[in-house]
């Protein structure tokens, strides 16, 4: 029997009582794709290449906000609170990750940090940075429990979300309000929504890396669609592993 494609996952991280947690979601996911899901160490001490060395996919999860200085910008007084602790461990990771064309999938925060670490930049706050005539609500947590969908995106034909997802048009969940906007070099956005903002972005070349604005994770046990973005995602790691 071959074994299941290991799938490490950043952990969260609770910055008011400093302590790093998972959020179930991303592990019953994984689980449920056919994946072995490994929660990383919050530290790694400048030893992503060796956590690495044990994965056949990496998940970068949701969370605060990324650190502007680390894309080139200052900060403005709408960016919300940032984790140091979770970019110093996440930045690296993403980029030896990807330098060695290990499957990628970033949610939400993930997407940022991918899109951050590979040489994008990021709006810090979408309502003060990114004027549209069409509004879209990005942060549901007032309104709508996470595992319920809030708004539309437009899907690329032909992109590897497109090929997952297998529509035109995804209705996905919102908890964000900060965003990718100028795309990292070598990625292309494959999705956005209807105020133009990108919830999903691609590598261009041949390595599986998959940025999703969303919450496919909440989403997973009652959406086929959402469920079928972490099947791609383990197949992907899996051929990785047989490598």
């Amino acid at each position: 029997m071959s074994r299941k494609p290991v799938i490490g996952i950043t952990p969260l991280y609770n910055l008011e009582h400093n302590f790093p947690w998972m959020q179930v979601d991303y592990l019953d996911a994984v689980a449920a794709a056919g994946g072995l899901p490994v929660v990383l160490p919050s530290r790694t001490g400048g030893d992503a290449g060796a956590l690495l060395d044990l994965a056949d996919g990496v998940l970068f999860t949701g969370g605060p906000d990324i650190m502007p200085h680390l894309y080139g910008e200052q900060l403005i007084p709408q960016c919300g609170k940032c984790s140091p602790l979770r970019d110093e461990m996440e930045i690296p990771l993403a980029y030896e990750a990807a330098s060695r064309r290990i499957p990628i999938v970033g949610i939400c925060r993930g997407i940022q940090t991918i899109n951050a670490a590979l040489g994008g930049t990021l709006y810090q706050d979408i309502p003060t940075q990114h004027k549209s005539d069409t509004p879209v609500l990005h942060s549901q947590e007032n309104h709508i429990e996470k595992a319920w969908p809030s708004h539309k995106v437009t899907v690329q034909k032909g992109s590897l979300l497109h090929k997952a997802a297998g529509e035109d048009t995804l209705t996905v969940n919102s908890m964000h309000h900060q965003a990718v906007k100028n795309i990292a070099p070598g990625f292309k956005a494959t999705a956005w929504s209807e105020d133009g903002i990108i919830e999903c972005m691609e590598y261009s070349g041949d390595s599986f890396i998959l940025g999703i604005q969303w919450h496919p994770e909440c989403m997973h046990r009652r959406d086929e669609a959402s469920m079928e973005i972490f099947r791609v995602f383990i197949a992907a790691a899996s051929a990785f592993g047989r490598i």
